[in-house]
């Protein structure tokens, strides 16, 4: 399904598709750069993700993101790191040319490690959750409807792993 509407989207759609997807991964990646105490990456982040939901608006921030600690650290991390560097390359992803296989890609295997890790079915639901996001997207409905699904949907996973890796995410040894 998703294949089918990246070959259709326009790109407005196919923008919205990605910062809702980086929407859902921000809020673990958010937790884990707050519990680091590093302010200045928290409000690059959130201010590349503010950019997303503003379709056409430049930024250097995704060259800038590139080098901040997820993405240099990569996938070599643990725990709620690990998710925070999830949430990282979705909002990279997101920022790109071609978001949709990407952003879909990138959440559902954040959707499936983390369910995994948490004992959960996150899979179904980021499945879903996608295939609202484009019924919505394609009938025509707000963007705040999608952002605000996304947004519950972070609020859920964060919620997993806070209760998975402890009140403080820097602590990736759990």
């Amino acid at each position: 399904m998703t294949g089918e509407f990246a070959r259709s989207a326009t790109r407005v759609q196919a923008a919205v598709f990605g910062a809702a997807c980086a929407e859902r991964a921000a809020a673990i990646l958010f937790w884990v750069v707050a519990g680091d105490g590093r302010t200045a990456d928290l409000e690059a982040y959130a201010k590349e993700l503010e950019a997303l939901w503003t379709p056409g608006t430049l930024t250097e921030g995704r060259g800038r993101i590139e080098g901040m600690r997820e993405l240099v650290e990569g996938d070599g991390t643990s725990g709620a790191r690990a998710f925070a560097y999830q949430g990282a390359v979705a909002l990279h992803t997101a920022m790109g040319a071609e978001p949709v296989l990407g952003c879909s890609s990138v959440l559902r295997d954040m959707a499936f490690r983390l369910g995994r890790r948490c004992g959960a079915d996150l899979l179904t639901g980021e499945d879903e959750t996608q295939r609202q996001d484009i019924a919505d997207l394609t009938s025509g409905a707000a963007d705040g409807a999608i952002r605000e699904r996304s947004r519950e949907a972070g609020r859920r996973w964060l919620a997993l792993a806070a209760g998975q890796f402890g009140g403080r995410p820097g602590e990736t040894g759990r």
